[in-house]
């Protein structure tokens, strides 16, 4: 397992959580192993069955949690939570202007010379309620989320003419995407010692298998995938354009489209139809997540085979799941349009309209980009269908392992994400986190996220937890500047979670 993951830290990676918790966004995203409350529902429900605390039940108030990386960041509290809700709110027209003098600036943090593309994401999770029952053998447990995600990707050639040099030709690459999706889940989640495994050697080990189906509502639904490139091929005067466009939308983002397509102004658009969408329900679906994990006793350690009478404290944890397992059907205020097959043209030379301000995810923003900065207008020209459709849930495949040595805890998580969504791209994710407690009730956690051999994020949290109840917070930085101007990307706390 540490082989794998050694091999994995050098992959490219990006930001990616399956639940956003204090804890885990504290230890640098992961948790297979690791997370063993209501919220291993939704990460590795195996994991319930693991004790911490001599106590059978637990039961969680809400907590809340952000992550938000933009085109631009700025440092401070304040300024973090303003970032956030330019990229989670309807779009504001003009927000996010680039000065002239800090557009090369924008361009050298965001687009290396060979890249034409950048990637972000902003995510909102509520862990509404949760509620666990242990046993020796059995765990019971029942969670509440609502979970909020926007991804989108765009080009180099929106910010400028300056062609990318692939090799083969040159590229001014217009690509835009924006996935968007608000998900609300009640899971059961059941795990049980697998006896048929246990005993089989001469250690301390118990091996438990977790199961969590779950009711999905869909929210607000939005993918939208505009592919627009110029090519110059080597030898060659002119620019060829590729472009094709499709868009799978639900809620407001689907009554936008048709407006925008019916001639209604933008401001209007933005007005009437993003609003009041928090809770609108646009479809159903279900899901399941699912999950083993290995637990081997150390030492003195003698939970694995006395799991109702001693708590664990010295332990080897390996874990493997599959989460979201499952699709949603929206069924209400859906819509579809697309332009294809592909487009293909020859030009003599790529676009000159600019952008002058970021493209930062916001619902409404794409349509935004599309009418005043686009080379035409390709919404108007898709063809338009209105059945209903049915999208995957943010599937992936996870593993980890955690080293428990008493008052210390050393872990490490894999994770591919099996689809391109709002939550995740299809690509490995790595990360690392410890956990450290100089007294009995006082946690110190951190982590760090690796992207390629660069640290992606650095995370750092703390948790006070006595007898009866449990509080922790977190929060995820930058790593450049986190010596000097510490840019603050996410921050999670939790209420209070009791246990009896």
């Amino acid at each position: 397992m540490i082989t794998l993951l050694a091999m994995v830290a050098g992959m490219r990676a990006a930001t990616a959580q399956p639940v956003l918790t204090p804890r885990n966004m504290a230890l640098g995203g992961g948790g297979v192993s690791y997370i063993n409350d209501h919220n291993a529902n939704f990460y590795n429900p195996a994991n319930l069955l693991i004790r911490e605390k001599d106590r059978r039940i637990e039961v969680s108030g809400p907590s809340f949690s952000l992550y938000a990386n933009a085109p631009v960041n700025n440092s401070g509290f304040l300024n973090a939570y303003e970032n956030f809700k330019t990229q989670y709110f309807t779009y504001d027209p003009g927000s996010g202007s680039i000065a002239s003098n800090d557009l090369q600036d924008f361009l050298s943090d965001n687009y290396s010379n060979s890249d034409a593309r950048a990637y972000y994401r902003t995510r909102y999770d509520a862990d509404l309620f949760g509620i666990t029952i242990k046993s020796e053998n059995r765990a019971l447990s029942l969670a509440l989320r609502r979970r909020t995600s926007s991804s989108y990707e765009v080009g180099k050639g929106w910010f400028s003419t300056s062609p990318v040099d692939k090799g083969n030709y040159l590229l001014v690459d217009r690509r835009l995407v924006h996935r968007y999706q608000t998900l609300y889940e009640l899971s059961f989640g059941l795990a049980e010692s697998f006896t048929f495994l246990n005993g089989l050697t001469s250690r301390l080990d118990n091996f438990s298998i977790g199961i969590a189906p779950k009711l999905v509502i869909g929210g607000q639904f939005q993918e939208a995938v505009w592919d627009n490139e110029y090519r110059q091929e080597n030898g060659n005067t002119t620019f060829t354009r590729y472009q094709s466009m499709d868009v799978s939308a639900a809620g407001g983002f689907a009554r936008a489209f048709s407006d925008y397509r019916n001639g209604a102004m933008l401001p209007d658009i933005l007005r009437d139809q993003y609003e009041n969408e928090i809770f609108n329900y646009n479809g159903l679906g279900a899901g399941i997540d699912i999950g083993v994990t290995y637990l081997l006793s150390l030492g003195s350690d003698l939970s694995a085979i006395r799991s109702d009478e001693q708590a664990t404290k010295r332990s080897l944890r390996l874990s493997f799941s599959i989460t979201d397992i499952g699709l949603v059907r929206y069924t209400n205020n859906e819509r579809k349009f697309s332009v294809s097959p592909e487009v293909t043209n020859d030009i003599t030379e790529a676009p000159s309209s600019l952008s002058d301000v970021t493209f930062n995810g916001a619902p409404g923003q794409f349509l935004y980009f599309v009418d005043r900065f686009g080379e035409d207008d390709p919404v108007t020209a898709a063809t338009q269908d209105e059945r209903s459709f049915s999208t995957l849930l943010p599937v992936s495949m996870n593993a980890g392992a955690m080293i428990e040595l008493n008052r210390v805890k050393f872990m490490s998580d894999i994770r591919l994400g099996l689809t391109n969504n709002a939550f995740h791209r299809n690509t490995v994710y790595s990360s690392f986190g410890m956990e450290i407690r100089p007294f009995r009730i006082l946690a110190l956690r951190g982590g760090i996220q690796l992207e390629g051999s660069e640290a992606d994020f650095i995370s750092i949290g703390t948790g006070i937890e006595l007898e009866r109840w449990t509080l922790s917070l977190a929060a995820q930085f930058l790593p450049s500047e986190i010596t000097s101007n510490a840019i603050l990307t996410g921050y999670s706390a939790a209420a209070l979670q009791f246990h009896f």
